[in-house]
């Protein structure tokens, strides 16, 4: 939100874009609520720029404009790599890694931590919350059981491939 709301709260954003290469601004959306917006259907290779205006009961403010954006396809980022076991323990370990060679183009928003019975064919998500680091605590194993780990990346396009 702005620093200055006018004497009014804000009731909502104003959001437009144009491509680079031209003058005419375009709306994207009018009633925005939120401080976030996900746009859809850009041209892949083209830039453009967006601008934002909050609104209140007495008008529009002025707009805040983006810097140029060049608008490119993003895939799921690529394996995680050097996938290591540490803090061996009665029942937990902590596996560590890092990052994937490739984020797919998008930032990296997390990791999935899978555990599976080493004679089992069954992967089990370990951990319930989104994981940012690159090293998490599997607690709740059973002593004298074998295990085996695998890592995967999530970005605004998916999960990707798990760690080999």
């Amino acid at each position: 939100p702005p620093l200055q709301d006018g004497g009014s709260d804000i009731s909502h954003y104003v959001v437009e874009k144009r491509e680079t290469s031209r003058l005419a601004w375009t709306v994207v959306a009018s009633e925005v609520v939120t401080n976030s917006l996900k746009i859809t259907k850009l041209l892949e290779g083209n830039e453009y720029i967006f601008r934002i205006m909050a609104v209140n009961k007495y008008g529009v403010g002025e707009p805040l404009e983006s810097a140029p954006v060049l608008m490119k396809s993003f895939v799921v980022p690529g394996p995680p790599k050097s996938l290591e076991v540490t803090n061996i323990a009665k029942d937990s370990m902590t596996v560590c890694w890092n990052r994937p060679d490739s984020d797919g183009g998008s930032e990296i928003t997390g990791y999935i931590v899978e555990k599976r019975d080493r004679s089992g064919i069954r992967w089990i998500k370990c951990n319930k919350r989104r994981v940012t680091d690159l090293r998490f605590r599997v607690t709740g194993l059973t002593e004298d059981h074998e295990y085996e780990f695998r890592v995967s990346a999530e970005n605004a396009a998916g999960v990707g491939e798990p760690s080999p």
